[in-house]
């Protein structure tokens, strides 16, 4: 459990690249892609493993990429799914917004428990990540 409240305090630093203007800044888009289960990188996936049940919002970098992940803790039936509604840079952070979808009205879904989550992927960056 410290571990996961860990996980969640972590901020690391990234950057934009399309050009919206904002009344209090400039706001950028950020181009990225969103990273199947098979291509997380194995410490990213193990401390989302640890954190799964609570939910987590956790940045990792490697060498070439900043992952940003989120997880909506545990569900009690499947038909979850996680969708990026913003990812931008404004005023030297970056900014993700989520959003937790659940099962359509009349969606046949399994009834064993789910953990969903959305792992994206950036090009190195510098600026502060917030998870809004």
């Amino acid at each position: 459990m410290v571990f996961c409240v860990m996980i969640l305090g972590i901020a690391l630093f990234a950057g934009g690249c399309t050009r919206e203007k904002e009344a209090d800044g400039e706001k950028r888009k950020i181009d990225f892609t969103v990273v199947r289960e098979s291509e997380i990188p194995q410490d990213l996936f193990s401390d989302m493993e640890a954190c799964k049940k609570e939910g987590f919002r956790t940045v990792f970098r490697d060498s070439s990429y900043l992952y940003l992940a989120v997880g909506y803790g545990e569900q009690k039936t499947g038909g979850y799914s996680v969708a990026v509604e913003e990812l931008y840079t404004l005023d030297q952070r970056i900014h993700l917004k989520t959003k937790l979808m659940g099962p359509r009205k009349g969606e046949k879904v399994n009834k064993a428990n789910t953990y969903p989550y959305l792992v994206v992927k950036l090009e190195l960056r510098e600026e502060t990540v917030e998870f809004d």
